[in-house]
């Protein structure tokens, strides 16, 4: 950054890249879209799921 001989893009991106190191970037803002879910709801259903095709599993490994 602070060598005159360099390009002044390379120094451009260099002064660029230390500001956001040392002077932190903001907070990004994400926007979440609920789906009526909450996350323990979606994990039971998950392990429903699983357990419902255990069986179906189990059958297709006695049948081989």
């Amino acid at each position: 950054m602070m060598d005159e001989a360099a390009a002044p893009a390379v120094r451009m991106a260099c002064a660029v890249h230390w500001l956001g190191r040392a002077g932190g970037k903001p907070k990004q803002a994400v926007e979440i879209e609920s789906q009526g879910k909450t996350l323990e709801q979606m994990l039971y259903e998950i392990g429903e799921a699983k357990h419902a095709a255990a069986p179906e599993r189990a059958e297709g490994d006695q049948a081989g």
